[in-house]
Formats: structure tokens, sequence, C-alpha cells
């Protein structure tokens, strides 16, 4: 995971310039796309999986996730000052949410992982396959089917995103009202 977190912060401050110029659309797209790749190769994995692909994989969900990151900030951007009082209950609420989601989607992945795991591994024992390397070998199928939901969940979000709004315009500065006489 800390290689996840350095990916991440190595590309932020490049994907905050990028979102800039192209804004956060294009990068979301791209970030989820990127998820839902490095989340398929975790479906490649075996028991003989060399390390460095490991290491690989997790670098790209780093960047895929910085590349993410994009929409609170663009959304934070947008906000009128007149709306920004509003900003303090919605952040609030975005933290709720974000502390809410995260711990429950850990706890499904996990309940997923570990349920099939132990039914492939019980499919692996009764056919004769020995007891450390069936619940070994089952884990890691119980993980293949995680991560196939995963990238399932990626599709849903880029369809989502496709309808999400691009790139808005720049408010236009207050037209210049000319003092003094004229008409």
């Amino acid at each position: 995971l800390m290689l996840q977190a350095l990916a991440t912060l190595a590309l932020l401050p490049l994907i905050g310039k990028l979102a800039q110029r192209s804004g956060p659309r294009p990068l979301v797209l791209a970030g989820l796309l990127a998820f839902a790749v490095t989340a398929g190769l975790m479906t490649t994995q075996t028991l003989t999986t060399s390390l460095w692909f490991l290491v690989a994989i997790l670098i790209g969900q780093g960047s895929a996730f910085a590349l993410l990151q994009q929409t609170p900030v663009a959304a934070m951007a947008r906000i009128e000052k007149e709306q920004q009082k509003a900003v303090a209950h919605g952040s609030t609420l975005v933290t709720v949410l974000h502390s809410t989601a995260a711990p429950l989607g850990v706890a499904l992945f996990s309940g997923v992982t570990q349920s099939r795991g132990d039914v492939y591994s019980a499919a692996l024992a009764r056919q004769g396959l020995g007891s450390a390397l069936a619940q070994q070998q089952g884990a890691l199928l119980g993980m293949h089917d995680t991560f196939v939901i995963a990238v399932l969940l990626m599709a849903l979000a880029v369809v989502a995103m496709i309808f999400v709004p691009g790139r808005l315009p720049r408010p236009a500065s207050e037209p210049q009202v000319a003092l003094g006489g004229g008409t």
C-alpha cells in the first residue's frame, strides 16, 4: 500500500496542472480505466507470480488513484463565492460518506474474498489437492473473484462518468460600466 500512496503523491501536482488545462473529466475517465486494468491484472496472479509484477500493479493503481483525486478538487473549484457557506456542510457530508464507504467497501470485498476462497478451497480439497495448497489456491481464486467485481464496478463508474458534464466555462467577468456622462 505504501507504493500506491507514493505513486499518488508523486503524480498529484502534475495531474493537477493537467486538470487545469483539460478539466477533470478526461483524467477521471483515464483513472477509472487504469484502475480497471490494474484490477484486471490482479486476476492474473498465481501462487508463483513475480513480486515485481505485483509491485508494478500497485504503482499503477496508485497512479490511477491520483487521476481519480481530481473529482473533489474540481468540484470545490467550481463553487461560486456566494455558495461557499454551504461548502462546510457539503465537505462534512463528503467526509462522513468517505469515512463510511471506505471501510464498508473493505468489509464487503473481504467478505467476498473469504467466502469465495472457502468455496474454492473446499472444492480443490475434494479434488485431492493437499490441504495447505488447496487453501492457498482457494484464497487466491477468492481474490480473483473480488477483483472481477472491482473491474465491473469501475466499468459502471466509467459509464456514469460519461454523463458528467465536461469542463464548465469560466464565469465571465462583470461587464464594465462606463462612469460619467454618456448615454
